[in-house]
């Protein structure tokens, strides 16, 4: 570790250099500091020397081909040297997942002593743009005296891509290097995807009907289009395969029927206006709009302002995925559909139409639409489920942004559903049951001593403290320090409170509130959960009895009845009411809880899962 670290004096904003051993500070930056960033460069170009081969896709054949930086060769066949580097570097990525020690913001020593001015040393122009402050892993671990600062985030933060994702700017590259040609018979097309894919182990709300699942002509996008297309006079001249092929140009009028006739002021202009974001959206109309978010936000927006154009997005969507399509294009219509999966559902019309156009691209021999397609189930299923009792949003900005990377990275962790999350831990923890974020929370509170904390899971967390450790969780991070047990605590109801399905689903709410007390009519809902919310259920449910130990007990002073309390409305989810039912309801569900917590003999659901 470097005895010097990089500082900023708060009253002119420079940058200066304090040694830890000697004490002394100076403007200037020290030759060590140099010599490490010389290091620093050898060692990228070193790697760079390492890294001959790239794996590229060639969007004439939707094939990937391989190109050698210092050769300049091109070819079909995956080198050895590539696939050997690959593997090491995927055992590495596995095994350091979530493993980065990510401290809270650290609070500078103030009795840090300032650098003595030099006549002789010429400072920077105060005018100048002086750059921001770079903490590097060689600063002294932060020391929190209960007062904690607010955290400052960088709103430009941005996902890392992983190595499996192929380069933005590929059409920039392709341009610069030669694609091989095709010269052997013996080239196969790559296997299917799906052979390699593993569901996460509670996927498919039970499980996903053959016929849709499968092909089934009774379910193909044509057959829907015949029955509710517009341009029905146009279904006599030409197929619709082709009225659904792909097309550069705006469309004249909605492709929908319903849409067409409809009584909505403006309707017809909105979808015909829709269709021209599209195409600026998967860069029909100039570079400049491919792949911007502001404008599949505008997509977005529409679609929850008038509902009436769910199906007319969605049938948009699908139009141009047919016929040949460059790989960019393709990728960022589906990008488009991931969102609107996201924010509001097919109508029950379309629902099985494009439930099974998405389930026929899991076996796409291109295998960045099998993950999209893939990714597009978690959440086409959650959100046609809620088509009648739930409130629909737009995702965040930073999911919005992320979206091309969505199938590959973890991108949000509070707000989603069970399913995604065990999808995002698959290949690093796939035995694991419950998401790991449930049981990371749960032993926080523990070890920061929420045993020995009065008031704890009812005494809320400081807002700054909770709020940035949620914003380090949703970035993938599992090894957050917390310097008081409230935190964890807060983030945990908080996790459970934000679930897009809460771990009791509303539509048992109200025969909840009826048996409340009963434990044999409470045990006949519960058997009616998914095994995810089963699992978890029970889960939670021996954690909190660990709080009723009257050693714990008689320190924290919250028994099961405060911990029924404090719980249950973060587990069943009241459906949109009065603020006045709420408050009526809220005995009921302390009860219903409650008894479960007495009564539940959890080893029973255990052995059934």
């Amino acid at each position: 570790m470097s005895e010097w670290s990089e500082h900023i004096d708060p009253s002119s904003n420079r940058i200066y250099y304090y040694n830890s051993r000697t004490g002394q500070s100076v403007w200037t930056k020290p030759a060590e500091l140099e010599e490490k960033k010389e290091e620093k460069k050898e060692e990228k170009k070193e790697e760079k020397k390492e890294n001959e081969w790239e794996e590229i896709f060639d969007p004439n054949t939707g094939k990937k081909y391989y190109y050698n930086h210092k050769t300049g060769a091109s070819v079909w066949t995956k080198p050895k040297e590539l696939e050997e580097q690959k593997e090491t570097k995927k055992t590495e990525n596995i095994e350091n997942f979530g493993n980065q020690s990510i401290d809270l913001p650290p609070i500078l020593n103030e009795d840090l002593p300032p650098p003595i001015l030099n006549d002789d040393i010429q400072l920077p122009s105060l005018d100048m743009d002086l750059p921001p402050p770079i903490f590097d892993g060689d600063m002294p671990p932060p020391v929190f005296d209960g007062d904690l600062p607010p955290p400052i985030l960088d709103e430009n933060f941005s996902i890392p891509q992983i190595e499996s994702i192929p380069n933005n700017n590929f059409d920039q590259q392709l341009n610069q290097i030669p694609p091989p040609i095709n010269t052997s018979p013996n080239i196969t097309k790559s296997p299917s995807p799906t052979k390699e894919r593993k569901w996460p182990p509670c996927f498919g709300y039970h499980e996903i009907p053959d016929d849709i699942m499968n092909e089934n002509p009774e379910l193909r996008i044509t057959e829907f289009a015949r029955k509710f297309f517009n341009n029905q006079k146009s279904l006599k001249k030409a197929t619709p395969k082709q009225l659904l092929s792909f097309s550069s140009k705006p469309i004249k009028k909605p492709l929908l029927l319903s849409v067409n006739k409809s009584k909505t002021p403006k309707i017809s202009s909105e979808a015909v206006d829709n269709f021209k974001n599209i195409l600026s959206y998967i860069g029909e109309k100039g570079k400049k709009s491919a792949g911007d978010p502001e404008v599949a936000k505008k997509i977005l927006t529409r679609g929850l302002q008038y509902p009436e154009l769910w199906d007319e997005i969605y049938i948009q969507l699908l139009k141009q995925t047919q016929g040949r399509i460059e790989m960019t294009t393709l990728k960022r219509v589906w990008e488009l559909l991931v969102l609107c999966c996201s924010t509001f559902p097919p109508s029950e019309d379309l629902e099985n139409y494009l439930k099974n156009f998405v389930c026929l691209n899991i076996k796409n021999e291109r295998v960045e639409i099998s993950e999209f397609a893939q990714y597009c189930i978690l959440k086409l299923f959650p959100i046609s489920k809620a088509r009648n009792s739930k409130k629909f949003s737009i995702p965040p900005d930073r999911t919005i942004q992320s979206i091309n990377v969505a199938p590959y990275q973890q991108s949000r962790l509070f707000g989603i559903t069970f399913e995604e999350i065990l999808w995002y831990q698959k290949d690093w923890d796939p035995d694991l049951k419950i998401p790991k974020v449930i049981k990371f929370l749960c032993d926080q509170v523990k070890e920061t001593g929420g045993m020995s904390t009065v008031g704890i899971f009812r005494i809320p967390g400081q807002n700054e403290e909770v709020n940035y450790a949620k914003d380090l969780l949703d970035r993938g991070s599992l090894e957050v320090k917390f310097s008081q047990p409230t935190t964890p605590a807060s983030l945990l109801k908080q996790f459970f409170r934000e679930l897009y399905e809460s771990l009791i689903p509303e539509e048992f709410y109200d025969d909840c509130l009826k048996c409340a007390g009963k434990l044999d009519e409470e045990e006949k809902i519960i058997q009616k959960l998914r095994p995810i919310n089963l699992a978890v259920l029970t889960y939670l449910i021996r954690y909190i009895r660990e709080f009723s130990q009257q050693s714990v007990l008689s320190i924290t002073k919250m028994g099961l009845p405060n911990l029924a309390l404090v719980f249950a409305p973060n587990l069943l989810r009241c459906p949109p009411t009065t603020e006045l039912k709420l408050t009526m309801n809220q005995p009921r569900e302390q009860l219903f809880f409650l008894t479960l917590l007495k009564n539940l003999d959890c080893s029973k659901y255990e052995k059934m899962l």
